[in-house]
């Protein structure tokens, strides 16, 4: 703790330095000045990280990144990180200017040049002290531990699973009252900040993706132009006017592009309100199909069908109303007017392929059914009436 006493001796000095006039007379011993206060303070800085401890908290199946301190004058020899049963993490041996790293961990950390230690897949077996043990030349060693835990705080709710498909967008919900919502943090599968929004349409997205983010008005993210890469558990970390927070998770998968050649025409489909709907699959597939990716225009998967008419229902808006058949074609019952638009099927086969069947499903209210049903009665009649005429004049 002896940076605590220094510090204000050394922050002295420094305003001293930079506030100092720079002539031609005094100009190098100016830059000199102020050279040296900053790697005092960074020495200072680098000292104190030693012998101290460090908690943390994560998340489950998040990535964690531990940074040693190291200042920019000290001559390395070794990094070691050890876990606190001494078992060897992984080790950064420092020869002239170049690093030779050794990892023990596997797939769970990777090590990069810098010493810093990342976890990846963060679980409640990862949790404990974590020890860099950082070897200097001409230096004492220098010790850091980090205890790090689980993340104690709540979730909003269940993971929440996001299709989409190359180059279009998804929506990442959020089911929390507008009102009462204050701010959210958008973090990405790697762990880094997406994007920060607040109710209204506020929205600070990160550089490398401020042309492919948007918000609603709840503050939910969109993510446009999706790629291959953006697939992967994303987080919200949403915090309540109330003091309260809670984390949102959710699974997001990206299919890519069918090739042409594994499309087929649209198939276009009416119906009525609380009426049902048949969506069959092509009849040439239907004994090679082992199971079916529903999808509403493009994003939302709906459910999933298995050849054996059995179905998983992701979206809850169509809780009991969907039914499959034995080759997995879906049929929607009780219909509403918010169900018309794009379907599509994307069909896995046996033999590994994949194939995709797209509908357009148009939906009548009630009303309109209605209307039809009597103007078919009186054609039905003036046909019979017609009919009976003609028999007549035939007789």
């Amino acid at each position: 703790m002896l940076y605590i006493y220094l510090l204000p001796m050394i922050l002295f000095h420094a305003i001293k330095c930079i506030t100092r006039i720079p002539t031609k007379k005094n100009d190098e011993l100016f830059k000199y000045s102020v050279l040296a206060c900053l790697i005092c303070l960074l020495t200072i800085k680098a000292e104190a990280f030693c012998g101290e401890k460090t908690s943390l908290s994560a998340t489950d199946g998040r990535v964690v990144v531990l940074h040693p301190v190291v200042a920019k004058t000290e001559e390395l020899s070794i990094i070691l990180w050890i876990r606190e049963d001494l078992t060897e993490i992984a080790t950064i041996q420092y020869l002239n200017e170049s690093a030779e790293i050794q990892n023990n961990g596997g797939d769970k950390v990777n090590t990069s040049r810098d010493g810093s230690l990342t976890i990846n897949n963060f679980t409640m077996e990862d949790q404990g002290t974590y020890i860099v043990v950082i070897k200097r030349l001409n230096q004492s060693d220098c010790k850091h531990m980090y205890d790090v835990s689980m993340s104690e705080k709540s979730p909003c709710g269940d993971m929440k699973d996001i299709a989409g498909r190359e180059e279009e967008e998804i929506t990442l919900p959020l089911d929390v009252n507008r009102k009462q919502l204050k701010i959210v943090y958008w973090f990405l599968p790697r762990g880094d900040l997406l994007a920060k929004t607040k109710p209204g349409g506020y929205i600070q997205p990160q550089s490398d993706y401020d042309r492919r983010l948007k918000t609603l008005p709840d503050g939910s993210l969109t993510i446009m132009k999706l790629t291959i890469k953006d697939q992967g558990i994303y987080v919200a970390n949403v915090h309540m006017y109330s003091g309260r927070s809670c984390l949102q998770m959710y699974n997001v998968t990206i299919s890519s592009i069918i090739p042409e050649r594994a499309k087929t025409k649209t198939v276009n489909l009416f119906s009525y309100e609380e009426q049902k709907v048949d969506l069959p699959l092509p009849k040439h597939l239907v004994d090679q199909v082992e199971d079916v990716f529903w999808m509403k225009d493009y994003s939302k998967h709906i459910t999933t069908t298995f050849k054996n008419g059995s179905l998983h229902v992701l979206d809850s808006r169509y809780q009991g109303r969907l039914y499959s058949t034995s080759n997995g074609s879906l049929i929607i019952h009780d219909l509403r007017i918010e169900d018309r638009g794009k379907y599509s099927a994307d069909i896995h086969l046996i033999n590994k392929e994949l194939y995709t069947q797209i509908y357009h499903l148009s939906i009548y209210s009630k009303l309109v059914m209605f209307v039809f049903l009597k103007i078919g009665k009186k054609l039905s009649k003036n046909v019979c009436h017609m009919l009976s005429v003609d028999r007549e004049i035939a007789y």
